[in-house]
């Protein structure tokens, strides 16, 4: 059966960090192309990366750009790649940032296996993505 659609959040400015976070290497992966790969291993189908830096094509993954006109915020690439996702004729799709650097195969299988939207909670609070 094939999975909903896969979308990589990597569009952030990254000031906190001085280089584009989506491309931090972490175990000689660049952070975004490690979230695609691990998406797509948990069932996911089509992956993309969706952001707005140049730096994120030729990674191995299709790109979503974001809007350009749009605000720097992370719901303006989930905006983004939900009209992509939608394109495709998929109701839903799992949205995930680049850098949720312990999330397991196994823990995207079981949001997948959920079938609906999905919400996670940590240490008592929502958390939005």
């Amino acid at each position: 059966m094939r999975g909903p659609p896969g979308l990589v959040l990597a569009g952030g400015a990254s000031r906190r960090m001085g280089q584009d976070k989506a491309l931090m290497p972490i175990s000689g992966e660049a952070m975004a192309p490690r979230m695609a790969r691990r998406l797509a291993e948990a069932g996911c189908t089509p992956v993309c990366l969706v952001g707005r830096q140049v730096g994120l094509h030729g990674r191995g993954w299709p790109v979503v750009q974001e809007d350009e006109a749009a605000p720097r915020h992370p719901l303006s690439g989930v905006a983004s790649g939900l009209r992509w996702a939608a394109a495709l004729g998929s109701p839903l799709a799992l949205v995930v940032p680049c850098d949720l650097l312990f999330v397991e195969v196994e823990d995207l299988a079981a949001l997948l296996s959920a079938g609906a939207a999905t919400v996670a909670v940590a240490a008592g609070s929502t958390q939005p993505l």
